[in-house]
């Protein structure tokens, strides 16, 4: 079994020399974070939040610092823009902290000795559709966020727009501008996404109806998914309609009633018809016809729901992962700095739990 690699600089063997351990400090694990937040997002970062040595010149007000604590970038008379870009860099930074504080993998998200990237099976939709994961920023490098995953598993197809980063925002109003992209929200205003796509398939055929539904249009939806808890979401779609940038162009749609979330016993469901934000998306393209990309939507929903086990210990519900590598994962956990967690379960606890499910 190929284990995944998680060891780097600041992990040390304990004295059994078979418990890895983080032995990092604060210092270097926020040094390691701002570097990391500058790569992911060169035009984000706040200098406040980001602290000296910050350099993005193209930001900048001339005249005002050359990168130190306080030089600001220039939004002009844009205060209600500037306001949201620097909350949302303290929130992202505060994410990006956390992430490298647990070692996290920066692509699928998960813990170094979980990480699962190696385990998707690309994906392509059909029809020209694509999507777009509008994402908050409290869900960014969060091990139980599943709106991430969509571009690992849809490649070119998919992409992932951070709510509060200023290059970000300017993408989302070229994509909202055009008539075949909707937002996948259950508004007031939203219509059945067969409705609309049905609509669609009638005005480019002239208003003729549809003969036959393997004649679609060259030209496949774009699917915009609010990526966050439903709080957070409704905050998301409040700023999209109170946005001048946006509130012209908004298209909502719905999907039929909810399945039963997978994800239920791994986030507190709020609402009856709750699901997570991939298992959206796969009813969205079940509804479409996409009967493909739905099931490869589903299958990486599965491999993140069992890793998620077994990082907090437990046998896997999907079986994506052998009992070898369950046992070997769980081996190669980087205990965390006693500072900041505490012990972590052994893999004989673990195999007792798997022995007793036979």
């Amino acid at each position: 079994v190929n284990a995944p690699t998680l060891y780097s600089e600041g992990v040390r063997e304990d004295r059994s020399g078979r418990v890895p351990i983080d032995d990092r400090g604060e210092a270097e694990i926020k040094a390691e974070a701002l570097k990391l937040a500058q790569t992911l997002f060169p035009g984000m970062c706040h200098p406040r939040s980001l602290g000296p040595g910050t350099d993005r010149p193209s930001r900048r007000v001339e005249g005002k610092g050359g990168g130190g604590r306080g030089a600001r970038p220039d939004y002009g008379d844009d205060k209600y823009h500037e306001s949201i870009f620097e909350i949302s860099s303290r929130s992202l930074l505060s994410r990006i902290t956390n992430g490298v504080r647990e070692r996290r993998c920066v692509k699928c998200w998960m813990r170094g000795c979980v990480c699962i990237c190696d385990r998707f099976e690309s994906a392509r939709l059909k029809n020209g559709h694509s999507i777009t994961v509008f994402m908050h920023p409290g869900e960014y490098l969060r091990g139980s966020n599943t709106g991430h995953l969509i571009p690992l598993l849809l490649g070119e197809q998919a992409q992932t727009l951070m709510y509060g980063v200023d290059e970000d925002h300017k993408k989302l109003a070229g994509l909202l501008s055009d008539d075949h992209t909707v937002i996948l929200y259950p508004s007031a205003e939203a219509q059945p996404i067969t409705s609309f796509i049905n609509e669609q398939r009638c005005r480019l055929k002239g208003g003729q109806g549809i003969q036959n539904r393997t004649d679609t249009a060259t030209k496949g939806i774009h699917l915009i998914l609010v990526d966050g808890t439903w709080k957070t979401s409704k905050k998301l779609i409040r700023a999209l309609k109170s946005d001048m940038m946006f509130s012209s162009q908004l298209q909502f749609v719905s999907i039929p009633e909810a399945e039963k979330a997978v994800f239920d016993k791994l986030r507190k469901q709020t609402r009856d018809d709750g699901c997570s934000t991939i298992e959206a998306a796969a009813m969205a393209l079940d509804s479409i016809g996409d009967k493909g990309g739905a099931i490869a939507l589903r299958q990486g929903l599965h491999v993140l729901s069992d890793a998620l086990d077994i990082q907090r210990g437990d046998p896997p519900r999907h079986h994506t992962f052998n009992e070898e590598e369950i046992l070997i994962t769980r081996r190669r956990v980087v205990r965390p700095h006693q500072k900041y967690v505490g012990t972590v379960k052994t893999a004989a606890v673990l195999a007792r739990r798997l022995k007793g499910l036979r």
